[in-house]
């Protein structure tokens, strides 16, 4: 009979240690095949990471400022920030400072206290922010767009944000015109009302109300660096990709913005969202490894077990194939088509089982994850090329025995 039909017919016969060397190789694979897709999602997503979440360098002079006002915050010089963006290929947000009189009786916010020891003089503060979303007071939540569209120093030129409070005091609305009467060297200017926006947090009101947040007017840098007579800003803010490789430009951007012998510049690196996953994705990466390793281990001795303690109850038949002038690498071959069959089988279901189980491990690690979007073929055939590894490491024993087996003494031993 030939040997393949042979096993078939074995595998029929040992019906029983077929599907437990099934359901073994069904756990084992699930296992492998899960820690193969994972490594590969994990390796996918951590370059996409690279370009798809940015971090954010921003630049100060923490130097003493040169004044309290407004414009004395500014210490930066924005032509340096420009050059900055050839070092950093990035978005520039910049933030510059200014003061101004509200003409034609505009009126700012001031509190029952502040009533009583400020004059309503109109002041406020004008902020001219390369792009107002970028603004802090926006991305920490202290304030949000109630109306309107935000400005940037691209599409906007003579715009203007301002608080929801300091329109309704003045009966303003979006369109409409205010002049900006500046205290410096530079010129006035009027702005259009293109979006209100509401202040969230309410800080106290107890110094000048022009440091109120409602007291704010947020415009273009374009603005304010007329306003001042001068192109400093206070902070400049790059956004780039490549958050891996961010830190490695901090020691140039000091030299950079280093223009004054007492220039005290601090450079600041948000990149939390980067590291955050990245660290999410390399344990991960571990996790899947020791999976992949312990499941092969595990394999090895399962199936070497279950080979061995196989073999012992059927020395007799072995025995008689042999002496029947059946060769050793017939029979050899016979019994590993008979662990071969088992594991294909158990590779079909596990590839099954392996993308609901390497979501639920993901899912224990990054909570409401996305990086894993299912088990595809590429990874089936690492899986099937472990398998028929691991099935020729545990056969080495049953070869090795076979190979020292003696047909007459077999027979004797059996009676």
């Amino acid at each position: 009979m030939n040997y393949i039909k042979r096993a078939f017919h074995s595998i029929i016969f040992y019906w029983k240690n077929a599907l437990m060397l099934c359901v073994i190789d069904t756990v084992l694979a699930a296992l492998i095949l899960s820690g193969i897709t994972i490594y590969q999602s994990c390796r996918e997503t951590g370059n996409d990471l690279k370009e798809q979440v940015l971090a954010a360098i921003t630049v100060r002079n923490a130097k003493p400022m040169e004044s309290d006002s407004p414009i004395g915050k500014n210490q930066l010089s924005y032509d340096r920030a420009l050059e900055a963006m050839d070092l950093l290929p990035s978005k520039l947000s910049a933030l510059a400072y200014s003061a101004t009189a509200g003409t034609n009786g505009l009126k700012s916010y001031r509190s029952a206290e502040q009533s009583e020891q400020y004059p309503d003089d109109g002041q406020f503060t004008v902020c001219g922010v390369s792009s107002t979303s970028d603004y802090e007071a926006f991305q920490n939540g202290e304030i949000t767009l109630y109306q309107g569209q935000h400005i940037t120093d691209e599409r906007n030129r003579n715009a203007a944000l301002i608080s929801t409070i300091v329109a309704s005091q003045n009966n303003l609305t979006i369109g409409d015109y205010i002049s900006l009467d500046t205290y410096y060297e530079g010129e006035d200017t009027q702005v259009e009302i293109v979006g209100l926006y509401d202040v969230i947090t309410t800080k106290s009101h107890t110094g000048a109300p022009i440091k109120n947040t409602e007291n704010i007017i947020l415009t273009t840098t374009t603005i304010v660096f007329a306003m001042n007579g001068n192109r400093q800003i206070a902070s400049a803010t790059f956004k780039l990709r490549q958050a891996d490789s961010i830190r490695a430009s901090i020691p140039d951007l000091e030299e950079l913005f280093s223009t004054e012998p007492d220039d005290v510049i601090k450079v600041v690196v948000d990149d939390q969202d980067y590291r955050f996953l990245s660290g999410s994705i390399h344990l991960l990466t571990t996790v899947s490894q020791i999976m992949k390793v312990s499941a092969f281990l595990m394999g090895v001795i399962s199936l070497s077990v279950l080979a061995v303690l196989s073999l012992r109850d059927r020395e007799f038949e072995i025995g008689v194939l042999l002496a029947m002038g059946e060769h050793r690498l017939k029979v050899i071959l016979q019994l590993m088509i008979e662990m071969l069959v088992p594991v294909l089988i158990a590779i079909g279901i596990s590839t099954a089982l392996s993308s609901f189980l390497s979501r639920r491990i993901i899912f224990i690690f990054i909570t409401n994850s996305s990086i894993l979007t299912g088990t595809d073929s590429i990874a089936v055939l690492p899986l099937l090329i472990i398998s028929l590894a691991l099935i020729v490491i545990a056969s080495i024993g049953t070869i090795f025995q076979i190979l020292r087996f003696q047909p007459k003494k077999l027979l004797q031993k059996m009676g």
